[in-house]
């Protein structure tokens, strides 16, 4: 039996297999840190929640103390729960004493449906004037200060839509525990893709790359014996 499979087959294989294999690593080493990102998320929730300082990181299980900025709350637009659109009570708090430098946090109260009329905004739930509320650390957008935004509905948790000149802000978003007092509907996970999905990938590049060898060794062979 010969195996001829001619330079464009060759080209063709050299360029894609590889391309497959790679993309089938890559998932793999995704999965395995988004697995260890899902456990060190749980880890720390489990443990008891400490006050927020500026040596605080991204996933910390947090307490935190203060006065609720009322004039400066705003809707988080295009937040999704279910397939269902909506928006996220986004809240600043003037830290108390205990938090050392830092003079603000932004909390995310969590999330609310959208009236059917989209130039409608939802119902500002209860909101308290003290707070002491626990909940986990999130990575946000940071910027510098700018003048506060007059809107109501931002289109991303940034500092900068909230801080004026002078404030020093915690440097995460704080997702409130929906177990808190006050917590409204949860839509956030430490991942946006689970690890199993990614696990599920990486067997469909795996399954093309090994398609790829199959048809690449049968073609090879069978244009070696029609000569």
């Amino acid at each position: 039996m010969n195996f001829r499979p001619g330079w464009p087959l060759s080209l063709f294989f050299l360029f894609f297999f590889p391309l497959t294999l790679s993309l089938g690593v890559w998932q793999v080493n995704r999965a395995q840190w988004k697995t260890q990102l899902v456990a060190e998320y749980e880890n720390k929730m489990s443990a008891p929640a400490e006050a927020v300082t500026e040596d605080s990181q991204a996933l910390d299980h947090i307490w935190i103390q203060g006065v609720v900025d009322k004039n400066r709350i705003k809707y988080w637009d295009n937040r999704t729960l279910n397939g269902q659109v909506g928006y996220e009570l986004l809240v600043p708090v003037a830290l108390d004493q205990n938090h050392h430098d830092i003079d603000f946090a932004l909390v995310n109260m969590g999330w609310l449906p959208a009236p059917e009329r989209r130039s409608e905004l939802p119902a500002l739930p209860a909101v308290p004037a003290q707070i002491n509320w626990q909940g986990v650390l999130r990575k946000i957008t940071l910027q510098e200060p700018e003048s506060s935004d007059a809107q109501q509905v931002v289109q991303a948790a940034d500092v900068a839509v909230f801080a004026q000149a002078n404030e020093t802000w915690l440097p995460f978003l704080i997702q409130l525990d929906p177990l808190q007092p006050y917590g409204l509907m949860e839509n956030w996970q430490p991942t946006t893709m689970p690890p199993a999905k990614h696990r599920g990938y990486a067997v469909q590049w795996f399954g093309l790359a090994a398609t790829l060898v199959i048809l690449f060794l049968v073609a090879g062979y069978r244009r070696g014996n029609t000569r």
